[in-house]
Formats: C-alpha cells, sequence, structure tokens
C-alpha cells in the first residue's frame, strides 16, 4: 500500500512536469487570442504616400485595405498633434518638442467625423447606422502643417510613416516620401518593429523619393523613417517665434508700467524725524499704531485700555483667584483682571475711543477682562471701523493717498505677469500649449512671498526689526522656491534658461517698486516724522533723560507704555527703567498680591501689562483693516541615432 501511494505520487509530479509547458502555451495563446478578440477585421495592407514640401508641410495620402467579418461600423485613425522627437544630435540624445497642424482632411467615398482629443486629431470613419463586410477601402488625405523645430544645426524629416498604434497586425505596408529638393541618401535611415526598437528597415532612395516595403508587422509595430537634412532645406515653415516679442515685450512692458506708476503716484513727501519726548498732542496710541503702518490692528486697541487708565477713566484691579478646572480642584490660584469704570469717557475723544470704553462696560462698571464677550466684540469691530474712517473719510487726514493705493493694487498683478509670462510662453514656443498651469502655479507662489515681503516693509515702524527681517527673509524664501521652480522648469521642461531668468528679475523688479508704492499724504507724512522721533526715543533714549523726565512727571513711564506697545517698544521701554524706581500707578489695585507696599519697578509692571493685554486679545479674531491696498522609453539606437516610433506623427487606429 505504501509503495503503491509513493508510485502514484511520482506520476503525478511527473504529469504535472510533462502538462505545465503545455498549459503555459495555452494561456499565452488564449491571452493573445483575448487581446484581439475585439478587433473585427484584418488589414491587409496599409500604404501610405507623402509630399514633403519646401515650407515643411507635408501632403499625406493614405490607403489603409481591411477585410471585415465582424459587426463594425468603420474604422479610425488619431495623429498626435504634438509630442515629442528623440533623436541623436552631435553624439547627444535630444528631446525635441514638436507639434503641427492637420487641415484640409478628406475621406474618399465614406461618412466621417473628425476631433480632437487629448492632443491628437481623430479621424472616425463609417456610420453607426451601418455595419460593413467584406472587403474596404479607406482613402484619406491630410495635410500637416509642421512648425519650425529647435534644432539650429540642421533640419530633418522624422516621422513614424506607419503607426504605432495600429490595433492589429499589417500584412504588407508600403511608404513612399518625395522630397521636394535633392538631399544626402547616405544620410537617411528607417526603423522598423514596435516603440523603442532600432531594427533596420529596407528602402530605396531614388532621385528625390524614399521608398519602403515591409509584410507582417504585429499590431503594435510601425516604422520610422529620418532624413537628416542641411539647415535651411525648408524655409517658411510655421513657426512660434512670435511668442518670444510678446514674452519679452510682456516683462518690458509690466516693468516700465510699475516704474511709471511709482514715479507718478508713489514717492513719498519728504519725511522730517523730529525729536520727541512725548507723542504728538491729540493723538492716541491707537492712533500712532494707525498712522505708522497704515493698519488698525489688535495691538492699537488693547493699548486703549492703559491710556483710559492714564486719563482716568478706569481703573485696572489684579486679584489671585481659584483657577478653573483640575488645577483649581487640586488648590492653584491664578491672576485675574478687573476694569472698574470711574468716570464716563469725556466727549472730547474721538467717537472709536468712546465707542470701544463702551464696549468695555457694556455689562457693568466692573467687569473682568476674561469674561469680555458676546457684544463686546460688536463694540471692538466698530471702533476698528470708526478708526479706519476718522481717517480715510476725508482727503487731508488720509493715512496714504487712493492713487497710490490703487498704483500698489495694480502693481502686485503685475508681479505675476514677468514670470507668468516667461514661463507659459517658454511652454509655447516649446509646442506644450499647456504651460500656463505651470505658469500659473509658480507665479502664484511668487506673489504670496512677495505680499509677505511688501506686508513685512509696510510693518517696519510698528515691528521690531528682528520681526521685519524674519518676515522678510520668509517672503524671500518663498518667492525665491517658486522662481527656483520656474527656472528648472523651464530648463528641464523647455530647454529654456534665459526667459524665465529675465521673468524671474522682471516679477523681482516689479515687486520692489509695488513695495515702496504707497505715498503718504503731506500731513501723514509730518505725523510720521514726530511719530518716528518719538519712536527713536523711545528705543534709544538715554538713562539720564528719562531720569529727568520722571522726576518732572512721575507716572511718565506709564504715559509713554501704550505707544511703545503699538511700536513694538514695550520690552524695550521697560529696559531703560531698570534700577529707576516707580510708584505703582494710582489706577492700578495688585495689594491683594503685592501686598500694601509692594516692591515695584517697570518689570514687575510690564508682566502686567502683558498679563492684561493677553486676557483681552486671546480671543479676538477679527482681521485687521488695512490703509493700504500675490514620452516614452529608449531603446538601443541605429546609425542615424533614431528608433522605431521616436518620430513624430504616426499615432493609430483601429476598428469601431
Amino acid at each position: 500500500m505504501l509503495q503503491s501511494s509513493f508510485n502514484m505520487k511520482k506520476i503525478k509530479k511527473a504529469g504535472a512536469v510533462l502538462f505545465a509547458p503545455v498549459i503555459v502555451m495555452f494561456l499565452f495563446i488564449a491571452s493573445v487570442q483575448d487581446a484581439h478578440a475585439y478587433a473585427y477585421y484584418t488589414t491587409d495592407e496599409f500604404n501610405v504616400t507623402f509630399d514633403v514640401h519646401e515650407d515643411n508641410s507635408v501632403s499625406v495620402t493614405e490607403e489603409i485595405k481591411i477585410d471585415a467579418f465582424g459587426n463594425g461600423h468603420g474604422i479610425y485613425r488619431y495623429i498626435p498633434l504634438r509630442g515629442t522627437a528623440y533623436m541623436e544630435i552631435d553624439g547627444e540624445m535630444r528631446k525635441i518638442p514638436r507639434r503641427m497642424k492637420i487641415e484640409n482632411i478628406n475621406v474618399e467615398g465614406y461618412e466621417y467625423e473628425t476631433y480632437n482629443e487629448n492632443g491628437n486629431k481623430v479621424i472616425k470613419i463609417g456610420s453607426a447606422d451601418y455595419y460593413i463586410t467584406g472587403k474596404q477601402v479607406y482613402n484619406i488625405t491630410y495635410d500637416c502643417i509642421m512648425y519650425k523645430d529647435q534644432i539650429d544645426s540642421m533640419d530633418f524629416f522624422y516621422y513614424n510613416v506607419i503607426p504605432h498604434g495600429w490595433e492589429t497586425s499589417i500584412a504588407k505596408a508600403s511608404v513612399t516620401v518625395n522630397m521636394q529638393k535633392e538631399f544626402d541618401g547616405e544620410k537617411v535611415w528607417a526603423y522598423k518593429g514596435a516603440y523603442g526598437y532600432s531594427d533596420a528597415a529596407e528602402f530605396e532612395v531614388i532621385g528625390n523619393t524614399v521608398s519602403i516595403t515591409e509584410e507582417n508587422l504585429s499590431a503594435g509595430e510601425g516604422i520610422t523613417l529620418q532624413i537628416n537634412l542641411p539647415e535651411g532645406y525648408f524655409a517658411g515653415a510655421a513657426s512660434t517665434d512670435y511668442v518670444n516679442v510678446i514674452m519679452y515685450a510682456a516683462i518690458l512692458i509690466s516693468v516700465i508700467v510699475a516704474a511709471m506708476l511709482f514715479y507718478f503716484f508713489g514717492r513719498d513727501p519728504k519725511i522730517v524725524q523730529t525729536v520727541e519726548f512725548y507723542p504728538p498732542e491729540g493723538i492716541t496710541p491707537a492712533e500712532a499704531g494707525y498712522i505708522i503702518d497704515g493698519i488698525v490692528n489688535k495691538e492699537d486697541l488693547v493699548s486703549m485700555v492703559i491710556y483710559f487708565a492714564d486719563k482716568g477713566y478706569l481703573s485696572i484691579e489684579e486679584t489671585l483667584e481659584n483657577a478653573g478646572g483640575l488645577s483649581g480642584l487640586r488648590g492653584k490660584k491664578e491672576s485675574v483682571f478687573y476694569l472698574n469704570k470711574l468716570r464716563d469717557i469725556s466727549e472730547s475723544e474721538k467717537v472709536f475711543a468712546a465707542t470701544l470704553f463702551d464696549g468695555l462696560f457694556e455689562s457693568g462698571d466692573r467687569v473682568a477682562l476674561a469674561d469680555l464677550s458676546g457684544e463686546f466684540y460688536d463694540y471692538y469691530a466698530a471702533a476698528m471701523r470708526e478708526l479706519f474712517a476718522h481717517y480715510s473719510q476725508q482727503k487731508e487726514k488720509r493715512v496714504y493717498t487712493r492713487s497710490s493705493k490703487a498704483a500698489r493694487a495694480l502693481s502686485c498683478i503685475l508681479i505675476m505677469v514677468p514670470l507668468f509670462s516667461a514661463v507659459m510662453f517658454s511652454g509655447i514656443a516649446a509646442y506644450d500649449f499647456e504651460s500656463f498651469i505651470y505658469a500659473g502655479v509658480v507665479s502664484v507662489f511668487a506673489l504670496v512671498g512677495y505680499i509677505i515681503l511688501i506686508a513685512a516693509y509696510d510693518r517696519q515702524y510698528a515691528s521690531s526689526k528682528a520681526k521685519t527681517k524674519t518676515a522678510s527673509l520668509l517672503g524671500f524664501i518663498i518667492a525665491g522656491v517658486a522662481s527656483g521652480f520656474a527656472i528648472s522648469l523651464c530648463l528641464s521642461k523647455y530647454e529654456s534658461i534665459l526667459a524665465p531668468i529675465i521673468g524671474v528679475f522682471g516679477s523681482f523688479a516689479v515687486a520692489m517698486f509695488a513695495r515702496v508704492m504707497l505715498k503718504r499724504t503731506d500731513s501723514s507724512a509730518s505725523m510720521l516724522g514726530r511719530l518716528l522721533g518719538f519712536k527713536e526715543f523711545i528705543n534709544l533714549a538715554e538713562k539720564d533723560r528719562i531720569e529727568q523726565l520722571v522726576e518732572e512727571n512721575p507716572s511718565y513711564f506709564y504715559g509713554i507704555l501704550p505707544y511703545a506697545y503699538v511700536f513694538g517698544l514695550s520690552d524695550k521701554w521697560a529696559e531703560k527703567f531698570e534700577g529707576i524706581a516707580l510708584e505703582p500707578p494710582s489706577w492700578y489695585d495688585g495689594s491683594s498680591i503685592y501686598g500694601s507696599t509692594p516692591i515695584f519697578n517697570a518689570f514687575v509692571f510690564m508682566n502686567v501689562f502683558n498679563s492684561c493685554a493677553s486676557a483681552i486679545t486671546q480671543n479676538l479674531t477679527i482681521p485687521p483693516v488695512e490703509e493700504g491696498g500675490g514620452i516614452g522609453s529608449g531603446g538601443s539606437f541605429g546609425g542615424g541615432g533614431g528608433f522605431s516610433g521616436g518620430g513624430f506623427g504616426g499615432g493609430g487606429g483601429g476598428g469601431w
């Protein structure tokens, strides 16, 4: 029994070995049959005649003979309108972008329609109402308008004369190419086979005519003909050279327009910086913050709380209370700030100040900063709008001229033009008519970078130098990455380097004009000079001078603090008072924390001030209101440096 079982196993194993090749062959044949099961016809002949004209246009006549035996309506041909030819030039394999138009299509004796699809011209022959059987002969004629090539050292005819995308085998293929002028017969090569193959095809040159005949081409196999010609062989070929004129004109015009906008609308009046120890009379901290950079932001309005306190309208109370959540259950304490209304705001204060003050005490005369919510945000937003309106509705009070703001907006749009033009027209010159997509992406990213750079410039007087430099660097990096990508894209995809470099510098030049485009009004320039002088004093004041001012006015530190805050110099201002004794302000009560006789100094109060400011701003999300204003794979190569399918045209087709 054991021996019998063993023998049976050996028989089964031997049978598997013997039948394995048969099974593999059967599966292979079945797969091939399945692959072509949809073809209802065979192709008996595929004959093509090319009449090549002196302007590099080609008149093509195709005679396709099929034998239909199934339920089919006709055939279709697709011919690529753009693509890439691969050929060896001076020992280097080159990718040559090609494009052509197809005109004057005609199919003799059959209904047909033509349309473009996926970069191909499609010729669909037959009628959905009729089936064809038996022998059919399709005579198709059309003209190919070849665009000028990108090679300066030579001309050439390099074409897939029998398409590699025909769906069935071809029993017999013949090609006749009639050139209009003489050419060197030693510089003719023909390749046959599937795409990437360089098997030589036999050809014959008689006079100005090249003839090729091949039999039994399998599905997916075609013929490519390459004729190298002297430069100038073709004259008057269709060209995209005009795009270079348009491109450079667009770049130049955008820079000139930006320069003219700056000359006529963007030049600031002279700003004279004066020496100031106090803020200009009648200018609140919020106004100072707005005038200095043309933007109403959180800091501008938060500074008004200390201003209100210094004016005697309210007091600030700091207490220790149980923290919320789990921290409170563990006994942790936290500082809580209360605002106490002392009196109504003076009628002499500006409307925005009154609105903000009323919003602080909308719920009562005593309010915790942490509880500011609901309607306060409506007051806050209204105050921002009123401050903006106060300086924008009257011409003499405006920070920037309206004409310069319009010029800034236009110049920001112009920033994109040079880079967009360089990428898009480089693509068009290389027959890539979808290059506008790449152009749009890189120019928008560059604009984002330049807008950040411009915003950093606008905020330079209200931000620290470190913040300004950081923002400027970020803008440069984003714009630089976009510009570098544009250069790399044009070089690798379109073999263009000069155009994108000029485009990058063009966009940079426009951005620099846009950066300085906002022009201050005369009154704004005068006030800016005083505010810059005041800011300079806060930043660089000597201790002796500060001690003298404190002696004259013990509350000097507190009165100047909100202005230092909107200038981005509050910490710097506190440093100036290191070692200088300060009395707690009368409007601040922190006795529950510091005791009745606290050791008080500028750094202690700065901690109070920063906590107070944080309590107000932590939930404010209202945006600022601004016064101002981003194919194929290779193979081995033959003597001509080409391969089957490496030329242009050809395409494919089949039945339907």
